[in-house]
């Protein structure tokens, strides 16, 4: 009844604004606030979703006017008051609603607010705790009981929802916060605790020092019984984590990321950390996956809490990657805060470079520098290679919009700008600027022109050499922020004469053109390495393509013609290479000759280039062979990296070819020393990119047929068998795998039985069926694929939903064997195959064939479920063009792949 009554009363004393009464979602700023006093009161430990709460908003009229417009979507407004800063009243008409902007409008009746003037707004409500944003309700189980607990979520425009509040980024004031809470639990918030008050019916109210100015989206509070750890950095900042009972033994990365991360960005910058403490909380269902809340950082679990004893390993990459970067906000958003979400980039952006930079700061031993180009960089490419894509700079003002500039570009290509302005000025040049920005904009808004006067200014400090003279910074700048796309550079030289001569032409690089290209330019900046002079750590600029100029054209000493020619030192710039055929011949030469000269970023950039050059028709497979062979002496995981999915490529395409057994040799020879530098043995200290790149590099040689995998593998599941002892969970599914392709009908059944015992609902049976299929003997795969239907079931095995049809895929995709096997059954069991594994199991089919006598068996499979009625020709025609592709990929890139390893094995 509660609700009801409430709802009649807001229906009474509010009207609805027509729609247009607006014409933009920004608040008027006629007013504008300077504090808030809240006080909020919640029962969230019964579950239940009602709050109540008060806010004391302090504010100044900026100009002389009769309304105040702020922010509301909280449940119920029960009073609304305006008033002097001596306590006299304000006299105010009936109050307005926008809901389409979440415009509570407050008129102003009699004389006008007079400019300068302070005021205080008082208003007395009732909220709603939503599931996932703004003030929300959670809950998490322990000992088969429900436990509720409230958190907040108030980035982008949430802070609306649990307080009536001018809620923009750029209105930064100071909080005061109370919350009101059952004494069982403990509320924390983003400042220390000031007192904390027995209320008469049991409960407790906890009130928190004031923040310094801040903007709403900071703003955070949690109510729960989690347990915490403390801790102090090696700086005296006292810092908690939280988690929930049952998982606070899982906070130690955690906590020892935290202690040493916070120290390193103070001292790297140069700025201190602003506020008392640092709280951190692991959050069951958290919706954003983290959030820098000044002074309490929440985080979802999964990014947060890492078990050694269980979780697969790079969830601690993934840990304390969220941890550096959250903490990094402290610095970038938190002390200074974009002025509006069109430069979001510049607190998402340098949160994304310093979360790689703060870890190569406290653990260098990581190479984070370098896997930020595997692991942002070449990823974003992707994405900003679309002709839709947006620029980094980009207005927006409906509230689904600005949900859209959470992106890719906002984070991943902000920080790798970020990071190519970081290699080419210089470091020290770099962080100069940027020190200079957040000393002078402490505790304020900015946009994007006073970093760009800060980065300037400090150029100019060093020499007028880094950029062009009649340049700024600002203009060189602008052209990455404010255009989408990103640059293609390509590399003309001339072989014959004049080999000191090479042209590089920059266009705007789209991975499918469109229809109407955009003729951007950027100011690009290069450096160049060859024989001569390689310097391969030496990033600084050496030259400039112009905007608006599409070339430039370069002499460089002393480079004949069989030399080779690189831009783009450590893949420091944020644009592809494109190479002529000899020239990426001459590079993977060079590294194969003295690989040492090579950074491991460089090849890593290099192979992914011109694995995406090929995908477009911009040059040969045989570049990419070519720079795939240089890997047989890389064992480092950056170089390797993109090279993963290429040898997958090539390895799907080329299956069925008669040849195939010779690229899978090429394979196994390039991870043979790999896997063995890296070995199936976790070992506690050892670099962590080794362990983080275990499970690829030990997949791919066992893949690949290696003796040492195999020995490795079933040394390990004899282990098992006979004392029970677990594979290492990193290396689990693919040394399970691997076992399985040679062992006899009694470690095959040991795999199966277990299947058989354990509940349909066991989380590992999905495991051990992927497992099974791996065997290569034909008689137990035809066993194993016989007991997925109820004909052909003669041991009566059961499975649950969806498990036959996961046995047949374990079979199948697995290789040659399976394939053949699975196919045959299929054919002889065609109507009850479709009946039980559904209609997709035969469109998914046409997927992995490739050989004739495949082909003859898919037909004939087709051809009876077409008799039945099940398909028609149409269904057949798709599937079988899916397979045509496939064997004009054979005939056309099987062919210059097969000459390529006749040529090269």
């Amino acid at each position: 009844m509660l609700q009801l009554v409430l709802t009649l009363v807001a229906i009474f004393a509010t009207s609805t604004l027509a729609q247009g009464d607006f014409e933009t979602f920004r608040l008027p700023n006629n007013t504008r606030p300077e504090t808030y006093d809240i006080s909020i009161r919640t029962w969230v430990h019964q579950a239940n979703t009602t709050f109540i709460g008060s806010v004391r908003i302090g504010i100044v009229a900026v100009e002389s006017t009769d309304f105040i417009t702020l922010h509301h979507e909280v449940r119920q407004l029960e009073s609304v008051r305006v008033s002097s800063l001596d306590g006299a009243p304000v006299n105010i008409g009936e109050l307005l609603y926008d809901e389409e902007r979440s415009f509570l409008r407050i008129p102003i009746v009699g004389s006008n607010l007079t400019q300068g003037m302070r005021y205080f707004i008082d208003i007395d409500y009732v909220g709603s705790m939503s599931a996932e944003v703004g003030f929300y309700r959670y809950s998490y189980e322990m000992n088969d009981t429900r436990i509720w607990f409230g958190s907040t979520q108030f980035e982008p425009i949430y802070a609306r929802k649990a307080f009536p509040c001018y809620d923009e980024p750029g209105l930064r004031t100071n909080f005061t916060i109370r919350i009101t809470h059952v004494s069982t639990y403990t509320a924390v918030s983003n400042m220390p605790v000031v007192s904390e008050t027995q209320n008469p019916d049991g409960s407790v109210t906890t009130e928190f020092e004031t923040t310094p100015i801040m903007s709403t989206y900071l703003v955070a509070f949690h109510i729960s019984d989690f347990p915490y750890v403390t801790s102090l950095t090696p700086g005296e900042i006292p810092q908690r984590i939280f988690a929930r009972p049952t998982a606070i033994n899982t906070t130690e990365v955690a906590v020892d990321a935290a202690e040493v991360l916070i120290d390193a960005f103070r001292d790297y910058i140069g700025i201190e950390y602003s506020l008392p403490k640092v709280d951190q909380i692991g959050v069951p269902g958290f919706p954003s996956g983290a959030m820098e809340n000044w002074g309490l950082l929440m985080y979802d679990e999964y990014f947060f809490l890492f078990d050694k004893t269980s979780d697969y390993f790079p969830r601690k990459i993934e840990a304390v990657q969220t941890i550096s970067h959250e903490l990094a906000h402290n610095w970038f958003g938190n002390l200074v805060t974009p002025r509006w979400f069109d430069v979001l980039w510049m607190k998402e952006g340098f949160a994304t470079f310093f979360e790689f930079l703060g870890i190569e700061l406290v653990y260098p031993d990581w190479q984070h520098m370098d896997f930020f180009v595997t692991d942002v960089k070449q990823n974003v490419f992707y994405t900003d290679s679309n002709e839709f894509t947006n620029p980094m700079t980009f207005y927006v003002e409906h509230p689904l919009d600005i949900e859209q500039q959470y992106n890719s570009i906002a984070y991943g290509k902000a920080g790798s700008v970020l990071r190519m302005f970081w290699f080419m000025f210089g470091e020290e040049t770099f962080m100069r600027g940027v020190r200079s920005y957040l000393q002078e904009n402490s505790y304020s808004n900015t946009a994007e022109d006073e970093l760009f006067e800060a980065l300037d200014n400090s150029v100019r400090h060093d020499s007028g050499n880094i950029i062009p003279p009649n340049v700024d910074v600002p203009s060189i700048m602008q052209t990455w922020t404010r255009q989408a796309g990103f640059p293609l550079i390509t590399v003309e030289r001339n072989y014959s004469n004049e080999t000191e001569r090479v042209i590089l032409r920059q266009r705007r690089y789209y991975t499918y053109e469109p229809e109407n290209r955009a003729n951007s330019t950027w100011w690009v900046p290069y450096n160049i390495a060859t024989p001569r002079n390689p310097g391969f750590e030496n990033t600084i600029v050496e030259g400039w393509i112009p905007q608006y100029s599409t070339s430039v054209e370069l002499t460089v000493d002393s480079l004949g013609p069989d030399d080779y020619f690189l831009i783009n030192k450590r893949a420091a710039g944020y644009y592809r290479t494109l190479y002529d055929e000899r020239n990426y011949r001459l590079i993977s030469d060079a590294i194969l000759r003295n690989g040492s000269d090579f950074h491991s970023s460089d090849i890593a950039q290099l192979i992914d280039d011109a694995l995406e050059f090929y995908a477009t028709d911009q040059l040969p497979l045989t570049v990419v062979l070519d720079l795939l062979r240089v890997l047989e002496f890389e064992s480092d995981f950056i170089s390797w990296s993109p090279a993963f999915f290429a040898i997958s490529y090539i390895d799907e395409n080329f299956r069925g070819h008669s040849n195939y057994p010779i690229w899978i040799e090429f394979v196994r020879t390039l991870t043979e020393e790999l896997y063995d530098s890296v070995g199936v043995e976790d070992i506690e200290d050892e670099p962590i990119l080794r362990k983080y790149s275990r499970e690829s590099i030990v997949e791919l040689a066992c893949r690949t047929g290696s003796v040492h995998c195999r020995s490795d593998a079933t040394r390990q599941l004899r282990r098992h068998i006979e004392t029970g002892e677990e594979f290492h969970q990193n290396i689990r599914d693919t040394l399970m795998c691997a076992s399985m392709r040679s062992v006899g009908r009694a470690d095959f059944n040991f795999m199966w039985n277990r299947l058989i015992s354990l509940p349909l609902d066991h989380s590992d049976r999905a495991n051990i069926i992927d497992w099974l299929g791996c065997s290569t003997s034909r008689h137990l795969l035809s066993e194993l694929i016989r007991s997925t239907l109820n004909s052909t079931n003669s041991n009566n095995i059961e499975y649950g939903e969806y498990e036959q049809l996961a046995v047949l895929n374990s079979v199948i995709r697995r290789g040659e064997i399976g394939l053949s096997i699975g196919l045959s059954f299929l054919v002889e069991n065609a109507l009850e195959a479709y009946e039980t594994f559904g209609p997709y199991f035969v469109y998914n089919l046409s997927y992995i064939i490739r050989s004739a006598d495949h082909i003859e068996s898919y037909l004939l499979l087709q051809n009876i479920l077409l008799d039945a009625g099940l398909l028609v020709q149409e269904d057949i025609d798709f599937n079988m063009e899916i397979i045509a592709d496939s064997i004009r990929w054979l005939e056309i890139e099987g062919v210059v792949v097969n000459n390529w390893l006749s040529q090269n094995v």
